[in-house]
């Protein structure tokens, strides 16, 4: 095995936490949640004063408060846009029956019928 420019020998080094490192996927994140995050480090790294961070990215202080109260470093897809769908969506409260009775009873009962 040599170790010239252009040969096919792979440099590697094998780490004591090997099987750690490569159990861990990159993160994506969308471009949203990255400009959040970008706001939150560098009000933990550089200012630490939000008045002065929400200046600095002209965002209102009440978003950053929303973001940072989400934000977990163990987890940075907290910072993804949630949901604006309602955790309780109405389910169909009629029944299927009564819906298919409708065409007989317009035809039976012309004074209902709307159409004549």
């Amino acid at each position: 095995m040599t170790n010239k420019v252009g040969s096919s020998t792979i440099y590697s080094t094998i780490l004591s936490n090997n099987a750690a490192l490569s159990s861990i996927k990159p993160i994506k994140l969308s471009k949203m949640a990255r400009h959040r995050l970008v706001i939150i480090e560098h009000y933990l790294n550089k200012s630490h004063n939000v008045s002065l961070t929400c200046r600095h990215f002209a965002i209102a202080r009440s978003y950053f408060y929303k973001w940072y109260k989400r934000y977990s470093p163990s987890s940075l897809s907290s910072l993804e846009s949630k949901s604006k769908r309602s955790h309780r969506v109405r389910s169909v409260t009629y029944n299927y029956s009564l819906v298919n009775y409708i065409p007989i009873t317009l035809a039976t009962h012309q004074r209902l019928n709307v159409a004549n």
